[in-house]
Parts: structure tokens; sequence; C-alpha cells
């Protein structure tokens, strides 16, 4: 049962991303709507033909939205990502991300890894989030932005940390919040098997929501999604 109002104390945050958010059950949303709109902005992405999406509350005071993107990664599923451009403010506190850092954000949720077929339909899906991103930081490029940005992946991918399906993320050189090292080699991958993130509907324990960081250098990520397994479906 959500209780909205004791995370909020609880991790007092500036940025909250959520998966599998009902906003066509009044009910539902008015859990959160009550416990943390007065404290943050909603914006909110549907899954096509789905009565769930995703969600990214922002506090109020700490942000300037520079644009909110919904992708569709994969109509197999009816998954999908929501992707923020977003420039801190003056407001964000001692030790936080100072006045204008731009952080682009990108949420999504995989598909539960049933079967095989589902587990490549996640591996297209980690494909399609990357291409969304770095097709967004290009555009931005060649329109003539040149800040230096922090890139941000995150939500439930519904597989832990050594899970092939991850492949082009690590391959991309994004580090995971629990190590400090690169890809697969960064020391967070024996820190979420000590992790719970959430339960299944099967029951089980599981560390698979994760969040994944680093600067976005196209050309080179590309070559290397391109030019290693990472670019391959499971077989």
């Amino acid at each position: 049962h959500p209780r909205p109002r004791h995370y909020r104390e609880e991790l007092d945050t500036d940025i909250i991303c959520l998966q599998e958010f009902f906003m066509h059950d009044e009910a539902y949303t008015s859990l959160f709507s009550s416990s943390l709109a007065d404290a943050y902005d909603f914006y909110l992405h549907p899954r096509p033909s789905k009565k769930d999406g995703l969600g990214v509350l922002l506090k109020k005071g700490k942000f300037r939205v520079h644009a909110v993107r919904g992708a569709t990664l994969s109509r197999w599923g009816s998954r999908v990502g929501l992707l923020m451009d977003l420039e801190a403010t003056g407001d964000a506190g001692e030790g936080q991300t100072g006045e204008g850092q731009r952080v682009v954000l990108l949420s999504t949720h995989l598909s539960f890894p049933h079967n095989r077929f589902d587990e490549n339909q996640q591996h297209r899906q980690v494909l399609s989030l990357t291409r969304v991103l770095e097709a967004y930081v290009k555009g931005r490029e060649a329109a003539g932005g040149r800040q230096r940005m922090l890139q941000v992946l995150c939500g439930d991918f519904n597989v832990d940390l050594a899970h092939p399906v991850l492949d082009p993320i690590h391959a991309l050189g994004f580090r995971h919040v629990l190590g400090a090292g690169e890809g697969k080699a960064l020391g967070g991958e024996e820190a979420t098997r000590q992790l719970v993130t959430h339960r299944t509907h099967r029951g089980e324990d599981v560390a698979v929501d994760h969040i994944f960081f680093g600067p976005y250098d196209s050309a080179v990520a590309r070559r290397r999604v391109e030019g290693g397994k990472a670019s391959a479906p499971i077989g």
C-alpha cells in the first residue's frame, strides 16, 4: 500500500520517479496528490492502451524544466520512457547540484522477463532508451547547446545489475549510483545483492530498480554499442 507522506518525510528528495503509476485511478492518485502536491510538480506519461504509466515528481523551486518528452520504446507491451531536460536553480542547497547545472533524466519501466522472448524485448527496449537519449542530446547540440549535461537513466529495469539486458548501458560508460567504477566493473554489483528495491507479483524480493548516470559522448558511445555484443539481442 503506498505511503507517499511517509516516503516524503523519510527521503526528502528533489526528484521522485514512479513506475506503474495508475493515473486514471482517482483514489490511487489522491494518495499522492494529497501528500505531495504542495511540495512537488507532477509530470506523467501514460502507457498506450494501459491503465498505468510513468511519473516524475520535481520539488517546487528546485528546477527549471526545459523540455518534457514521452517516448515509445516498444509497442509490444506498451513500454515507454519519460525524458526531462532540467536545470537546477539557486535553491538546490549546499552540496547539491548548483545553479545552471543541466540534467537530462530518462525514466522507464521494462517488460517483466517471463521468458526468453520477454528478455529479447527488454534488450530492444534498452537499445531504444539509449537512442532516445542520444537523439535528444545530439539535437540539443545541433541547436547550439554546448553546456555539459549530466545524464541519468533510471527506473524499474526488471533485471539485476549483471544481466546482459543492461549491456548497452554499461557499454556507454554509465555508472551505477551504488558504485564508483564504470560498467559491470563498477563495484555496485555486490551492493545490489544486499539490496531489495521491490517485491514482484511472484512474491520475490529483488534488486532490479536502478539509477545510472554519466556524460554522453554520442560518437564514442555509438561505436561502443555497435562494435560489441551489446548490439545483438539475447540469444
